[in-house]
């Protein structure tokens, strides 16, 4: 975690720590600075907000996810949650801020996540 995050959000250099989870969200600090999100506030965190299946057709799928201008999205699936079935890059967002996507999934039921990216430095 570089310090100037640390700096903003904690107020020092020795709070933060990568596997900690400052607020109790369920995300790592670690993960909190990938995804934008404030590390000490419980409500701000990157999550699946909305899930449908079936509308308009019965294959078309929907997602719904928190997000921010300044991250970079990607779609990840496997059709099991056991080690066996590893998660699968689905869709990456081409431009920062998605929030949703829409897609017709045929054949197997899956698990989705939403995965956070930094945009590259120049």
């Amino acid at each position: 975690i570089p310090d100037a995050w640390e700096w903003s959000n904690f107020g020092n250099l020795t709070t933060a720590n990568a596997s900690s989870d400052a607020d109790g969200d369920g995300q790592t600090d670690q993960q909190e600075y990938l995804a934008d999100t404030n590390p000490l506030d419980l409500n701000d965190n990157l999550r699946i907000t909305f899930f449908s299946r079936g509308n308009p057709t019965p294959t078309y799928t929907v997602l719904w996810w928190t997000s921010k201008p300044t991250r970079f999205y990607g779609i990840q699936r496997r059709p099991a949650l056991a080690p066996a079935n590893p998660w699968e890059d689905y869709y990456t967002f081409p431009s920062p801020g998605a929030d949703n996507a829409g897609f017709d999934q045929t054949g197997s039921q899956y698990f989705y996540r939403i995965r956070a990216f930094r945009p590259l430095s120049p």
